[in-house]
């Protein structure tokens, strides 16, 4: 009876270490053993967006032609990653949804425009053309193309029509530049 489990005891640990060894990849008790180890990562959707002034200068209301001028948005985005861009109506807007300008110390308004640039690619300066005017949502927002990671440069094209009957002083604005992705 001895002899018996000596011998069941010796196969049952033979097969243990057959099954352990399998699990391991070796059956054989060959070198060398491989295994693997699984790596992944994953880029979290991001973007960064940096506005710069942009200042008119002095306005004449006796010319006869409109005044131009121009800001830069910086914006980075990751591979794969589609913003639109949106710029507010201001902090003294219209009720119709215009852009003003408002004296410092009167109640003067003098009204401005904020429009797309011609192209969507890094880099489109304003060319005093632009009619598509930057907007406050998802339709009238901008939809740039070729992002750097590290930031690529689009226009923001200023105008103030000509003839506005204004008093003389200084006149400010505020808008919001907002980015979604």
């Amino acid at each position: 009876m001895r002899r018996f489990r000596t011998q069941t005891i010796a196969a049952v640990s033979a097969a243990m270490l057959t099954m352990v060894a399998a699990q391991s990849g070796a059956v054989d008790g060959s070198s060398p053993l491989i295994d693997t180890i699984p790596v992944s990562a994953e880029i979290a959707k991001a973007c960064s967006l940096t506005a710069t002034p942009l200042e008119f200068g002095i306005y004449n209301p006796a010319d006869t032609t409109a005044h131009y001028s121009s800001s830069t948005i910086t914006i980075g985005c990751v591979k794969g990653v589609a913003p639109v861009v949106t710029i507010g109506g201001g902090s003294n807007a219209g009720t119709n949804g215009a852009r003003n300008l408002k004296h410092e110390t009167g109640t003067d308004l003098l009204s401005y425009e904020l429009f797309k640039p011609s192209a969507t690619v890094p880099g489109t300066a304003c060319a005093k053309t632009e009619n598509v005017v930057w907007g406050n949502d998802e339709t009238t927002g901008f939809k740039p193309t070729s992002i750097a990671l590290t930031g690529s440069i689009y226009y923001v094209c200023g105008k103030i029509d000509a003839g506005q009957s204004v008093s003389h002083g200084k006149y400010n604005d505020s808008v919001n530049v907002t980015m979604t992705f």
